[in-house]
């Protein structure tokens, strides 16, 4: 079993087409022999190519980072890629299964492994002279169900469909959203 953030609960993937919840969309998944296939929807597409960039591109641009966060792309065409399957809980899960300490611990672990992981890629310069002001992030790095805790208890992001090359403005405005989201999590938790 698998989650994504575009699916919102547990789905056994073989070779199956799920429902983008963002909009709508079919996307196909599956999981064979140890890899995670993903093809993107049109609206990410759409997104990336609209910024002058390409799923050859973005996937080309994560197999050349070194951050234990960010795992590789094994291969990826025009509109999808595969990647190795993670081992392990995906991060609400895991939060999920903890008490209030051990909550606590787990969002302040993975609030410094993102920050890393941000300060690494806000590091990264486009290849494009015309480009140096863009970064490389994403749109849906979401802790819910976009980031797994592998067997090991390192974090991993596990949906790249919207990271790509950016204008620096709404990359920083993306990342600050994450860490909203962390912190909300936190908070609901005590209520």
């Amino acid at each position: 079993t698998i989650k994504t953030a575009q699916h919102r609960h547990t789905e056994k993937i073989q070779g199956t087409v799920m429902v983008d919840a963002y909009k709508k969309e079919k996307v196909s998944l599956a999981i064979k022999d140890g890899v995670f296939y993903k093809e993107l929807a049109d609206h990410n597409l759409d997104e990336i190519r609209s910024y002058g960039g390409s799923v050859q591109m973005t996937c080309q641009t994560i197999n050349t980072f070194r951050h234990p966060m960010i795992p590789k792309i094994l291969s990826f065409d025009n509109t999808s890629y595969t990647m190795d399957v993670i081992k392990g809980e995906e991060f609400q899960e895991h939060f999920n299964g903890l008490h209030k300490k051990g909550k606590e611990k787990l969002v302040f672990k993975l609030l410094l492994s993102i920050s890393d992981m941000f300060r690494y890629l806000v590091e990264q310069r486009h290849p494009e002279p015309n480009k140096k002001h863009f970064r490389f992030t994403g749109r849906d790095i979401e802790i819910s169900h976009n980031i797994m805790v592998d067997v090991y208890g390192n974090f991993k992001c596990i949906d790249f469909d919207s990271w790509y090359w950016k204008p620096k403005a709404i990359a920083y405005i993306e990342m600050w959203k994450v860490y909203d989201d962390l912190l909300i999590q936190l908070i609901k938790d005590e209520l």
